[in-house]
């Protein structure tokens, strides 16, 4: 004889195994989605692309591991990193690596923070008051 504490243990344990076959199906999409969003962020950001790095410098791409960039910043002439994810980086041409490198020759930091980082002036200005030394 069937009871029904049975039935009710036999689909707890069926609700069970569809949500571990949903969680399996879903994970191998997420997997597949992540596998495509780095191949295309390698294929974006190669070693040798120009990029606008976090600090609003120009730099040039060294390595991308698909989470990090490591980049040599073509004002300081140092090596850096910045995360793909987090980091508001993209890509430049010659044209604006130029515009980039007279704005900095005229105004410093502040000047490209706020020409291509959209900063106020009021903004950078209390920025480098509370931070900078």
């Amino acid at each position: 004889m069937i009871l029904k504490k049975d039935i009710s243990d036999g689909k707890k344990y069926m609700e069970n195994v569809i949500k571990k076959i949903y969680n399996r199906i879903y994970n191998l999409y997420d997997h597949i989605d992540y596998m495509i969003y780095e191949y295309r962020i390698k294929r974006e950001f190669y070693p040798g692309s120009l990029v606008m790095s976090c600090s609003y410098h120009p730099a040039l791409v060294i390595e991308n591991d698909g989470y990090d960039l490591e980049v040599l910043d073509l004002i300081t002439y140092s090596r850096t990193y910045c995360s793909i994810i987090h980091c508001g980086i993209y890509k430049i041409d010659m044209e604006l690596l130029e515009e980039v490198l007279k704005t900095y020759k005229k105004e410093g930091d502040r000047g490209l923070a706020i020409q291509f980082g959209n900063w106020t002036k009021e903004d950078y200005d209390k920025f480098a008051k509370e931070w900078k030394p």
